[in-house]
């Protein structure tokens, strides 16, 4: 993410940051607003309109940051925050003109979001629900789209703090689920089998070519997740492995093993862990 947005800046480029939301409630399932978000970013982003978009915003390509958190009151929060890459000065534009154009690319993506939400019977506020603002510098652009996404696999870093004192995250999920609270449980067992193989922060092979960088040859928004540079990546549990321990409320017991032990005692967490699992499993 901060090699894109250090090739763009470089250019004389700059990036629109946006976050994009749809209204939720707790009735709907994670992979209710999930598909509603995800789908309609995607869809904004494919077919004739995108690439007159891109032309006439020059759109070098967009990276996507991927963040879930859970209120107690309205349910689970998925959204995402896009990092819009366009390119530098053309036909006598000073830096004022890009960043115009970005700030103009930002905000059609986001209205033409907004409309494929609706046009789904989902609900999207012109207030709330989407917003757009253009990157200060390269470092803004890759921290806004990179530290703003909850995503995590076993990591020693995660988002512990969010705006609303109502809103938790899939840590705090875990924590509680792992002291007895059923319901917290419900809500850690249907994360953990909707968000696995979700991806962030992706660079596409089309903009790390244009970009002249080297990236993952990956250009969707499914497969294997990616952490992303930020996070202290202390080891990686396969998929089979981390849903037995889900299925036995031992992923926290891990993950408090992990915060204990740091990398130099991850294997010795998925040694206990996997004892522990053992007369459960049988």
């Amino acid at each position: 993410m901060q090699m894109a947005a250090n090739a763009t800046f470089a250019r004389g480029g700059v990036s629109a940051l946006i976050v994009l939301t749809a209204s939720h409630s707790k009735k709907m399932t994670l992979m209710d607003i999930k598909m509603m978000v995800q789908g309609a970013s995607s869809a904004t982003r494919k077919g004739r309109a995108w690439v007159k978009a891109c032309d006439k915003y020059s759109i070098l390509g967009v990276i996507v940051g991927q963040e879930v958190t859970y209120s107690v009151i309205h349910g689970w929060h998925y959204h995402q925050h896009l990092s819009v890459m366009v390119d530098g000065p053309a036909n006598g534009e000073t830096q004022a003109d890009v960043r115009d154009r970005a700030k103009a690319a930002g905000e059609w993506i986001a209205k033409t979001y907004a409309a494929k939400v609706r046009a789904k019977g989902g609900r999207v506020s012109d207030r709330h629900g989407w917003h757009v603002r253009v990157a200060i510098d390269a470092e803004d652009a890759s921290n806004y789209t990179a530290k703003g996404s909850m995503a995590w696999e076993v990591s020693g870093a995660h988002k512990d703090i969010t705006k609303s004192e109502t809103s938790i995250t899939p840590w705090d999920i875990a924590v509680a689920a792992s002291e007895g609270n059923a319901e917290m449980l419900g809500r850690w067992r249907e994360y953990a089998e909707t968000m696995p193989g979700t991806r962030s922060c992706v660079i596409s092979p089309a903009l790390a070519k244009k970009l002249e960088i080297d990236a993952s040859p990956m250009d969707d928004e499914t497969g294997e997740q990616v952490l992303h540079d930020g996070d202290e990546v202390v080891g990686r549990v396969d998929a089979p492995i981390w849903k037995k321990w889900v299925r036995h409320g031992l992923a926290a017991t891990f993950l408090s093993r992990v915060e204990f032990g740091g990398e130099e005692g991850f294997s010795t967490a998925v040694e206990q862990t996997e004892i522990d699992a053992e007369p459960l499993e049988r």
